[in-house]
């Protein structure tokens, strides 16, 4: 019933960093630092978390962008940085990889889409390569 940047915001307040949040999720990784205070920490501020109704899911998949330069072209080619919303239409000079799930949406030599563009923004990318 929370995004993940609420839910991030909750547990930073009892104590918790999480590894990464967006709109839809919340990571949390353990590590051998972590010690038995950590979890019960962790334990207690989720099992005090309200419940609510699930938010709606958002589209996890968008349509292939097209290839339009070979990748090692687009990478080697003279570039700038634009605003995402700038650079629909026009073709990647580098990989968007948001994290989770580590996947590229945009790979380099594709041409970027509205969709991309809403998708990248929507896990907090605001700016990509683009070639010149």
């Amino acid at each position: 019933g929370m995004t993940g940047t609420a839910a991030a915001e909750y547990f930073r307040q009892r104590g918790i960093e999480p590894e990464y949040a967006d709109g839809g999720y919340v990571v949390l990784i353990a590590t051998p630092m972590n010690g038995e205070p950590d979890f019960v920490r962790l334990e207690q501020a989720i099992c005090a978390m309200s419940k609510q109704k699930p938010l709606p899911r958002q589209a996890a998949v968008i349509p292939l962008p097209v290839l339009s330069v070979p990748p090692r072209e687009a990478v080697l080619s003279p570039s700038e940085t634009v605003e995402l919303a700038k650079a629909v239409g026009r073709i990647a000079a580098q990989a968007a990889c948001p994290c989770p799930p580590g996947v590229p949406v945009v790979m380099p030599g594709e041409v970027i889409t509205q969709n991309a563009a809403e998708f990248l923004t929507g896990y907090g990318i605001f700016a990509i390569k683009v070639l010149k």
